[in-house]
């Protein structure tokens, strides 16, 4: 078994999926239980803390905090809630290592999986070593819906709601970036 897998396996055996409105009374909050999965115990809350806790856990275990993302993403069930319609989920990717894929790490499986394996459109992402913008505000990089990093240099500032980038729009980006000579992707 890999690391990405014993990560998402300790993260999953521990954790109870209850909605933070249940839990916490509002819509939204964004936290990790790292510290206590790490103690064994087990844990109460939606899929941004499954996340977090998964990316913390990667981190500590030694991965690269440039190979992790969170990642937000549009499900096949596509509940859009009113204050963010374009995604409606939140996950761990884990870039590869050389072996061609980025692993998803979602509470919703029940194994740590390809990207191409889960049936979602992706909206955007933000990397453990990103910083926050000059607002202070977390900074959200726009992704196709192939999750391979996809690094677009005018993509620095706090993503406004946008639809997912396709594999078309990705490619005019390219051709776009290489005539003003930047580089985009890989």
């Amino acid at each position: 078994m890999s690391l990405i897998d014993d990560i998402f396996r300790d993260v999953q055996r521990r954790f109870i999926w209850t909605p933070d409105l249940v839990r916490f009374g509002k819509d939204e909050d964004w936290r990790s239980y790292a510290e206590e999965v790490k103690r064994g115990e087990v844990v109460e809350d939606d899929c941004d803390a499954h996340a977090l806790t998964c990316a913390d856990l990667a981190v500590e275990r030694g991965i690269s905090k440039a190979r992790v993302r969170i990642a937000r993403c549009l499900t096949e069930e596509g509940r859009r809630a009113p204050t963010t319609p374009e995604f409606d989920h939140l996950v761990c990717l884990i870039d590869d290592d050389g072996d061609g894929f980025t692993m998803v790490l979602d509470c919703r499986q029940r194994t740590a999986l390809p990207w191409h394996r889960v049936p979602y459109r992706w909206h955007s992402f933000r990397r453990l070593s990103d910083g926050r913008g000059l607002d202070g505000k977390l900074i959200w990089r726009a992704m196709a819906d192939d999750p391979a990093p996809v690094e677009i240099a005018a993509a620095v500032a706090p993503v406004a709601p946008m639809k997912a980038m396709t594999a078309t729009e990705l490619r005019l980006a390219r051709v776009d970036a290489m005539l003003a000579g930047r580089t985009i992707g890989g």
